[in-house]
């Protein structure tokens, strides 16, 4: 699952798409850290 806005399928350069992968596993990371709070 993919949380959070959706940007382009195609990043304009390099950097966008390292930003939006890290983004995405900041989020992915939290979550999970957030999940294992709970039990």
């Amino acid at each position: 699952m993919i949380y959070g806005s959706v940007k382009a399928s195609k990043p304009q350069t390099i950097q966008e798409a390292i930003e939006f992968t890290t983004e995405m596993m900041d989020k992915k990371m939290l979550t999970h850290a957030e999940r294992q709070a709970e039990h």
